[in-house]
Formats: C-alpha cells, structure tokens, sequence
C-alpha cells in the first residue's frame, strides 16, 4: 500500500479531516487495487503562512481547502495522478 501524507492548511473539524482521508483512501484502494484494510496516511495541519500554494498558471484560484497529496509507493503499472485525482473527486 502506498504511503500518504496530506498537508493542509489548519482549521477543518474533525468530521471534513474523516471525510478527506476517507475519500483519498478510497481513490488509492480503487487506483492501485489494494486492500481496503491496507491504509497508511499522515494528516498534517499547517498555518497559512506554512503552507504556501500558489498558482502554476493555469488560473485555478486557492482557498484555504487546498490540500497537497504527497504518495510514496514502489513502482507499480501505468498510475497517474490524473487518475487518481479523476478516482478521487469521483468517490467524493
């Protein structure tokens, strides 16, 4: 199972922070084909001004909801972070 660590800015409940790795979790289980019971994720909370996300230029304007993915796996077939993404805001 990949290794997950999401980063994000501080202020969310407890039940929205439930609800991302939730959704995360299952795009990684659908993604990768893994068991549901092989999951391995580190939240973490920044201030503002530790976590700093600015725009690439493809005019996708940033809240205080961004959040960074960061996966560690060993190499596996053809999985992209389109994919994920796409599997992710699916399951949502």
């Amino acid at each position: 199972m990949p290794l997950v660590r999401i980063d994000a800015i501080e202020g969310r409940s407890k039940d929205d922070i439930k609800n991302l790795l939730d959704a995360v979790h299952r795009a990684i289980v659908s993604a990768f084909a893994v068991p549901r019971r092989d999951r391995y994720q580190i939240y973490q909370e920044h201030s503002e001004s530790t976590l700093v996300v600015e725009d690439t230029g493809l005019g996708i304007e940033r809240t205080r909801k961004v959040v960074v993915i960061t996966l560690t796996s060993r190499p596996r077939g053809r999985i992209t972070p389109a994919l994920i993404r796409d599997r992710s805001l699916r399951v949502h």
